[in-house]
């Protein structure tokens, strides 16, 4: 979980990187091991920088973390940050990213 939140905090501080983008943060190939408190620390990062992500997020996770992903989604909107969607397949983060808020 540090190593994402530092990739968050690197896409929000990069100059190329427009705050109305979308962002679709694929870790289907990272090597994690989930735990119900990273959902904390991981909407923690997401509201710190809610002026940094003012458009779609999607978290492109496989198989096996799509249910705690999906918990993360809700963590997040209950705690403001209501811009997250999590999906296992690309094609359908990007049809997600391509729809009006």
């Amino acid at each position: 979980m540090p190593e994402m939140i530092a990739v968050v905090d690197a896409v929000a501080e990069d100059p190329r990187f427009n705050s109305h983008y979308t962002v679709i943060f694929d870790i289907r190939n990272a090597e994690y091991t989930a735990e119900l408190s990273d959902g904390e620390a991981f909407v923690a990062v997401l509201k710190r920088r809610m002026n940094d992500f003012k458009n779609r997020f999607a978290l492109l996770v496989p198989q096996h973390l799509q249910f705690l992903a999906k918990l993360y989604s809700v963590l997040a909107s209950t705690g403001g940050f209501d811009r997250m969607q999590c999906f296992t397949e690309l094609k359908e983060a990007e049809a997600w990213c391509r729809t009006s808020p």
